[in-house]
């Protein structure tokens, strides 16, 4: 599996063929790309939600081409501008959503007793065809939340951990830069700010979570 695969609707198409073995967009990229390798992965995938007592969704980017309204799945997504009656647009808050809602109730199927974590990458998007990156990262980012507070209001059990808000809305406050500092891609969270996040994580979990806030 590829960091392409990281809008709401490009992680339901591939729990929608865990599930079903039904031929979808994804699925029908992949193998034209991969073949058996691609069949082999889905198998490995599957067994191991089967196992999982935990599986966290991380979603990147609600940015998306579009034809009829309708998200497609293109790798890589700048071969869409090629393509006729197609342009980019972010998934509304609702259908993210009712993507994400899918997901959940597709590795259920598969492992009843899974717990649930679902976050969002704090790596902003690199371009835009839309003319402004900086606006269409918001928007993407925002309405992927959004979807995930209605996703959270009818899913009690799955949990959110604020990984996107500790890398983005934390980090302006310190003295120090919380990207690209290790690795010279100004696009990369820092080692050290992952490394801080996954211990605030931790603590969440042992009971603490006034660490949050600190």
């Amino acid at each position: 599996m590829t960091e392409e695969i990281n809008t709401t609707f490009a992680v339901s198409q591939l729990t929608n063929y865990l599930v079903s073995g039904e031929e979808n967009q994804l699925s029908q990229v992949y193998m034209d790309r991969l073949g058996s390798e691609f069949s082999e992965s889905i198998q490995a995938l599957r067994s191991a939600v089967e196992r999982a007592t935990d599986i966290v969704f991380t979603f990147g980017e609600s940015l998306s081409p579009m034809r009829d309204g309708k998200p497609l799945f293109v790798i890589p997504p700048s071969r869409a501008l090629k393509m006729r009656d197609v342009r980019f647009d972010v998934i509304p808050p609702a259908e993210n959503a009712d993507f994400v809602e899918r997901c959940i109730e597709n590795v259920r199927s598969i492992n009843g007793d899974i717990r649930i974590t679902v976050t969002i990458s704090p790596v902003p998007l690199a371009a835009s065809p839309n003319g402004n990156v900086f606006i269409d990262d918001f928007r993407s980012k925002a309405s992927i939340r959004m979807g995930l507070d209605q996703v959270l209001k009818s899913q009690a059990d799955v949990l959110y951990w604020p990984s996107f808000e500790a890398a983005k809305w934390y980090s302006v406050h310190l003295p120090f830069p919380t990207f690209g500092s290790d690795d010279n891609v100004t696009r990369h969270v820092n080692h050290w700010m992952v490394d801080y996040i996954e211990r605030l994580e931790g603590n969440m979990n042992r009971g603490i979570p006034k660490a949050a806030n600190t």
